[in-house]
């Protein structure tokens, strides 16, 4: 998956009480994709009080409007989307308004348009409390190649598939792929969502890394773009929050008969 999306916020005895604020910061990540570029705009972001109506309690934190190419936002690399002050509360959906967008296929350039039901924004649940003097993170993980969709009149649009993950509970996984020349796809399933990436080959880089996973233990596949070499799996790799767990070079291995 891709888009990463991190909230800090800071809670008091009485979460109404607008005297009491904190901090929320929001950064983007994004997973593998078939398109050299995916350059989604974002124009407005907000957050909704969980005691509120779904028709109020909304809370602008950016008019900011932006583009941020989603493929380049990997193996660590993020963007701030948003930042705020916010009164001390529960907060429980973040509202997203994006602008019309285009990505890059085998060199074109095409339009991402933001279909009818989108116009008015997407929601995301996101639960999440602001304590005083505190700061809590969360993780948007935004999945481009499930995202993007091709319409029933041909056009290209958007419809963002988001995984959410609080910071502050979650760790990484680090390694690195030998020969490093290879180009792979490393893949692993938190939850009920597939969290993807790509080795760095391509760059010079043999490295990669899967960022804000859930603590707990995980199966990681990885597939080089070569059919001459296998598949490789990694059972048993433990993740805890806060750290980066670093499950070294892993060898690919030549099928039988390729040299």
């Amino acid at each position: 998956m891709g888009l990463l999306v991190m909230l800090a916020v800071v809670g008091c005895q009485n979460p109404d009480d607008t005297s009491f604020r904190g901090d929320f910061r929001i950064k983007l990540v994004d997973a593998p994709a078939v398109y050299d570029a995916v350059n989604i705009v974002v124009r407005r972001v907000s957050v909704h009080r969980a005691s509120a109506g779904s028709s109020f309690g909304w809370t602008i934190i950016s008019e900011d409007v932006q583009s941020f190419d989603l493929l380049d936002l990997r193996n660590g690399i993020s963007a701030t989307l948003a930042s705020a002050s916010l009164p001390v509360g529960r907060y429980d959906k973040v509202l997203i308004l994006y602008g019309v967008s285009n990505l890059i296929e085998r060199g074109f350039e095409r339009t991402v348009f933001i279909p009818e039901p989108l116009q008015e924004g997407a929601e995301v649940d996101a639960d999440f409390e602001v304590v005083e003097g505190g700061l809590i993170g969360l993780t948007f993980d935004f999945d481009v190649s499930r995202s993007i969709r091709v319409g029933s009149n041909g056009q290209f649009e958007l419809r963002p598939v988001i995984r959410v993950q609080r910071t502050d509970l979650a760790g990484s996984i680090a390694g690195a792929i030998v020969p490093d020349s290879l180009l792979a796809t490393i893949t692993t399933v938190a939850g009920n969502d597939s969290v993807s990436t790509y080795s760095l080959a391509a760059s010079g880089n043999n490295s990669f890394q899967l960022v804000d996973l859930p603590e707990g233990t995980y199966q990681i596949t990885i597939a080089s773009t070569l059919p001459a070499f296998l598949d490789t799996t990694l059972t048993n790799v433990v993740v805890v929050p806060r750290q980066t767990t670093n499950i070294g070079a892993v060898p690919l291995r030549l099928r039988v008969g390729q040299r």
